[in-house]
């Protein structure tokens, strides 16, 4: 039998192969194992809001409830003009029968120039504490106004609604909400106009205890949601210039767009970081 020798370039060539072979398959399973380490801190993220979710409802549930508190929409009254030109005075001079009740949650398609007018009566009211009418749905409301008739007579105009600036509402929010004046017992009226897409209000009614708990919650689960994304943002980042990969940069561009869509939908950046843009505002 005869052996077959190798010439010594071959045998560097071959060694060097499988050399580079080995390191791109270690590289390969190095980029595999951060991806994963990445997908676990991004449930873990997403766990442990549910379970702050979980923990914060039970406790807003054991305290005491405000029986005058509580979503009021199937309550209100509603019409809509179609011209969009009648004024609060006219609104309320308005015969009943114009308005019809809001029997189940629906939503309203308005028409170009049109507006939804909201009559809701107000009931009694605990007097030892300030209470608010919040719109909840209402972050994508381009206009949302409330009226309400005070003790001397005149109408007491607050506005709100991604037309006009965060900073420059009656009361800055996440949402449009509006202060009762609870020295009138009578009807609240909110003037809301919504284009292109149809809007759905939800009325809530709640007193200045339940809203600053409501806050701090919102505030918290918030606060941890975005303090993890950016962290996992860090690590993507980091990582994509450590390795190289594009798997981590179109991972570090996701998260990054996801942050963004969040702060927008919250009401976050309206309120913290374009106060004063309605029309970056609207536009989000």
């Amino acid at each position: 039998m005869h052996e077959i020798t190798l010439p010594k370039s071959a045998m560097l060539s071959t060694f060097s192969l499988a050399l580079g072979s080995s390191g791109r398959a270690n590289s390969i399973m190095n980029t595999l194992t951060e991806c994963k380490r990445l997908w676990s801190a991004r449930w873990l993220l997403l766990i442990g809001c549910i379970a702050i979710s979980f923990f914060g409802h039970a406790w807003a549930q054991s305290q005491p409830a405000n029986l005058s508190a509580g979503e009021v929409t199937l309550q209100a009254q509603f019409w809509v003009d179609e011209g969009g030109a009648t004024s609060i005075d006219q609104v309320a001079a308005t015969k009943s029968e114009l308005f019809k009740p809001i029997e189940r949650h629906r939503s309203f398609a308005l028409n170009p120039g049109s507006a939804l007018w909201l009559r809701l009566d107000l009931r009694a009211l605990d007097p030892n504490e300030r209470w608010f009418l919040q719109l909840s749905s209402g972050t994508f409301v381009d206009k949302a106004n409330s009226y309400q008739k005070t003790s001397n007579g005149q109408w007491k105009q607050q506005r709100a609604g991604d037309h006009l600036p965060v900073g420059q509402w009656d009361l800055p929010d996440q949402s449009p909400i509006f202060q009762l004046d609870q020295a009138t017992q009578g009807a609240v009226w909110l003037r809301i106009e919504n284009q292109p897409a149809a809007v759905a209000p939800r009325l809530q009614l709640i007193g200045e205890s339940a809203l600053a708990t409501e806050r701090r919650w919102s505030f918290l689960l918030l606060g941890g949601y975005f303090g993890f994304g950016l962290l996992v943002l860090f690590l993507g980042v980091v990582h994509a210039k450590l390795y190289a990969d594009r798997a981590f940069v179109a991972y570090s561009a996701y998260v990054a767009f996801m942050l963004l869509f969040q702060v927008a939908f919250t009401g976050i950046g309206g309120l913290y970081f374009w106060p004063q843009f309605a029309a970056w505002n609207n536009a989000s």
